[in-house]
């Protein structure tokens, strides 16, 4: 990853399209900067190596009223996010990952509050979830999906949720490691 674009504002990523800010630009880090409110539109990651990160989640979020689909979708491109704090009331997941089986969704002290659901992740290489991290006030936690051989998840504290935190029912794996 070779290029940084610092965002301290909505204003900072590209323009919504019908709702939508799609990141398309490949090798590119957004650094998130204070609190970042998306109000009714939400993300898209739509290139190849691209990370969202924050210095500390406890300052650096990313918040939205979206309300039809997820926060933060990709189809087909890894997602690498990093110590941020998200949260979507209204949508139906914080994070969307559909894959090809090539896919690595990374997140590591991520911070998720006041959802729906969580993640939806389907058919990618790898899941790698790494805390220190605090998910709280949502429904359903961690729905996999298809086939993700190697699934790591450690040091997450979840709190305040009525469904089911993990459901690996809908998964098939060749290693897994979850713990505290």
């Amino acid at each position: 990853l070779d290029v940084n674009t610092y965002i301290k504002q909505k204003s900072d990523f590209p323009d919504p399209v019908n709702g939508v800010i799609s990141l398309s630009t490949s090798n590119k880090v957004y650094e998130i900067r204070g609190t970042i409110d998306l109000g009714n539109d939400r993300i898209v990651i739509d290139g190849d190596n691209i990370k969202l990160q924050g210095s500390y989640s406890s300052t650096d979020k990313i918040i939205s009223d979206f309300s039809v689909s997820s926060l933060i979708t990709s189809v087909n491109h890894g997602v690498d996010i990093e110590k941020l704090t998200l949260s979507s009331p209204n949508s139906s997941y914080i994070l969307e990952v559909d894959g090809n089986g090539s896919q690595i969704l990374s997140m590591k002290n991520v911070t998720l509050l006041l959802a729906n659901d969580l993640l939806r992740v389907n058919d990618l290489n790898s899941v790698i979830i790494e805390g220190a991290a605090l998910w709280s006030n949502f429904d359903n936690g961690i729905l996999f999906e298809g086939d993700i051989p190697n699934v790591i998840v450690s040091k997450i504290l979840m709190q305040s949720f009525t469904g089911v935190a993990i459901d690996l029912n809908g998964m098939t794996t060749k290693a897994i490691d979850i713990s505290k």
